[in-house]
């Protein structure tokens, strides 16, 4: 068994091809500049006060708000989740009301998280990162990391999957929101919730704890913005444990978007980066090109 690049939609050929122009320019011009030292430098993040508490908080209201809006919301309105190809005690696709919950758990979660960010860090929310200043320019940044993940994170997935499939005869399971977006299941109410959750709710809630959060507090901790930095990815990708395959390439894409926030001052540059990596997967999905 091994890499069928004939599998790989036109697209998505595509798209890789621009993301290996965008890196080999990144090399190019480092190498012609001669600034690999400082390309390669990790900065420390912005200065704060986050205590293990603020840390403790921000994890629980992530972990727990989104499940008890879904669970009030359920106790309310009927529906039944949708069925899912996914094994018993995994991951199922859940009904329009337990989505809507759980979105507006998720947008209470980031109230919180933005008001910590903004009482823990120097200077307020502007110093921690929240912050436009040169709005094309930092689309531009975001485009072009975006491309350059690409790439990467489907070369490390594929190789997870490759690894799951020859080495453990395991066979590699999808998350439920890809088979509802893939097969069109359900209302077009879940439709469009599962599509505003990918791509607003999650990377504003997940930027905002795992590099706005997490990574400064374990930088200052442990005395190394590397240590933070990779610390803060493993937890990113161990999140999202439910479909295994994709946990190694979530840890990649993790310090990239860290890498991202701690070079750029900016919080929205990730959050764009982690939108546009969503959407570009949507689209996929809900035209058919990753077949």
């Amino acid at each position: 068994m091994g890499f069928d690049l004939t599998r790989v939609s036109p697209a998505d050929l595509l798209f890789l091809a621009l993301g290996l122009i965008v890196l080999l320019v990144a090399i190019a011009r480092s190498s012609i500049r001669g600034t690999w030292t400082s390309d390669l430098q990790i900065p420390w993040p912005p200065g704060h006060s986050l205590n293990r508490f603020d840390v403790v908080l921000a994890a629980w209201v992530y972990l727990t708000l989104g499940l008890i809006g879904a669970v009030v919301a359920q106790s309310f309105f009927s529906g039944d989740p949708i069925a899912s190809s996914q094994p018993a005690g995994g991951a199922v696709t859940p009904s329009a009301a337990t989505l809507m919950g759980g979105t507006i758990g998720h947008v209470a979660s980031i109230w919180i998280l933005c008001r910590i960010g903004r009482d823990r860090f120097d200077g307020g929310a502007r110093a921690w990162g929240l912050h436009v200043r040169r709005p094309g320019n930092q689309l531009a940044v975001a485009i072009c990391v975006t491309l350059a993940a690409l790439p990467i994170c489907y070369g490390v997935l594929n190789l997870t999957q490759w690894v799951m499939e020859a080495g453990f005869q395991m066979k590699p399971e999808e998350h439920p929101s890809i088979e509802l977006l893939r097969d069109g299941r359900g209302s077009k109410w879940l439709i469009t919730l599962t599509i505003l959750n990918a791509v607003v709710i999650a990377p504003i809630v997940e930027e905002l704890l795992f590099r706005g959060i997490l990574l400064p507090a374990l930088a200052k901790w442990l005395k190394s913005p590397v240590t933070g930095l990779l610390l803060s990815s493993a937890f990113f990708g161990l999140i999202h444990y439910s479909v295994p395959k994709t946990v190694p390439a979530l840890f990649v894409f993790g310090v990239i978007l860290g890498v991202t926030y701690l070079k750029r001052n900016s919080l929205v540059a990730p959050i764009c980066v982690h939108a546009l990596f969503n959407l570009k997967t949507v689209i996929w999905l809900l035209l058919g090109w990753d077949r």
